[in-house]
């Protein structure tokens, strides 16, 4: 069935190249689609407004692992084309740089002149590539952390970057002095929904929150958890990642020693107003860095394997805006009093004070 499924999806994406050609659209977007929600990543519709897709060829990225329910949810996606799909086709083969002379073909054939696309680290050499060689305009939007370590951005480059902060505006521009303020939007993040005002000067913590990431082994999120349950008068909560199952033997884990599992759905921000949430414990994830917009201490851990996300997170680290947690020494740093001050001072350090504004942000979008 799921072979049958991809086979329909690509006729569509073809026939939609023709459609697209007919109807002189010069706009392209990119962005992607979340099997587990069956919907448009929210991450994109924050910059790129539902409206405008059927004015757009959407180029969308997808799991390779369809069903019914899936597919009919992604065929709503008007002027769809499933590079995901596509790709699968060429890259079988190790083909990666017949599949860039496929989209300069059609890129070129349909006159685009305009990309917008979220900062997609697998994709971005793609896109840059052919952005430079079909002059096209491109506009790039922040979706997650960004630091100067990250080689992906000092190997390619956009018209235009939408970033959350000046903090990350100068990231950007360490990473790749191609970068200024000409091109370079600051814009705020569009996931913050509203401040926690503390009244104590200094934080106690009760309320344990840790983030489920991917790239986790069994072993390293026992080590880390089995460490924090021994301390007492303390709840742990365990946010699941929406992009993947949680695996059984981790779920057996948790719910015998008492971790309650959280709705994926929530956003990160409920999520720390309804559990009243006082730390987050992750590896790399940005929602430590968010967690200093709530007042919430940031608890970082080292996984045991090596990893590149590790050293995109080092920034983080070497200025001092995570707390790192020392196995050894987690009864004292769970017992501390952390001052409210100093978190406000990283907060305003990290984050600044622009307001992310949806409608203003597409309108920049539209008129850039």
């Amino acid at each position: 069935m799921t072979k049958i499924l991809h086979l329909i999806l690509i006729i569509i994406s073809i026939i939609n190249i023709l459609i697209i050609k007919f109807k002189n659209i010069k706009r392209l977007n990119y962005f992607l689609f979340i099997s587990k929600t069956n919907k448009i990543d929210k991450r994109s519709l924050y910059f790129i407004n539902k409206k405008i897709l059927d004015k757009s060829f959407n180029l969308v990225r997808t799991q390779t692992n369809i069903d019914l329910k899936i597919f009919f949810e992604i065929i709503k996606i008007p002027n769809l084309f499933c590079y995901t799909l596509l790709k699968r086709i060429f890259i079988q083969d190790y083909k990666n740089k017949k599949f860039i002379y496929f989209l300069l073909k059609i890129f070129k054939s349909l006159h685009i002149e305009k990309i917008i696309l979220i900062d997609d680290y697998r994709e971005m050499r793609v896109f840059s590539e052919i952005s430079k060689k079909l002059n096209i305009k491109s506009t790039i939007y922040m979706h997650g952390r960004i630091s100067k370590n990250m080689k992906i951005l000092k190997t390619t480059k956009f018209s235009n970057y939408l970033v959350w902060s000046n903090f990350f505006y100068k990231q950007l521009k360490q990473a790749n002095n191609k970068y200024n303020r000409n091109n370079v939007y600051i814009v705020g993040n569009p996931y913050f929904k509203k401040k926690i005002l503390r009244k104590k000067y200094y934080i106690s913590v009760k309320n344990c929150l840790f983030l489920d990431e991917d790239f986790l082994s069994l072993r390293d999120i026992e080590i880390c958890l089995k460490s924090i349950i021994k301390i007492k008068n303390l709840s742990v909560f365990y946010k699941k990642k929406v992009t993947r199952n949680l695996p059984e033997d981790l779920a057996l884990f948790l719910n015998k020693n008492g971790i309650k599992i959280l709705d994926h759905t929530e956003s990160f921000a409920n999520t720390i107003f309804k559990y009243k949430i006082d730390c987050v414990i992750a590896t790399t994830s940005t929602g430590l860095l968010e967690a200093l917009y709530y007042n919430v201490i940031p608890f970082k851990f080292y996984s045991s394997k090596k990893n590149i996300r590790e050293l995109w997170f080092k920034e983080f680290v070497d200025r001092n805006l995570v707390n790192v947690l020392n196995f050894k020494k987690m009864k004292e740093l769970f017992k501390k009093k952390y001052s409210l001050k100093k978190l406000i001072n990283k907060k305003n350090l990290l984050w600044g004070k622009i307001i992310f504004k949806p409608n203003k942000v597409q309108k920049l979008i539209d008129n850039i």
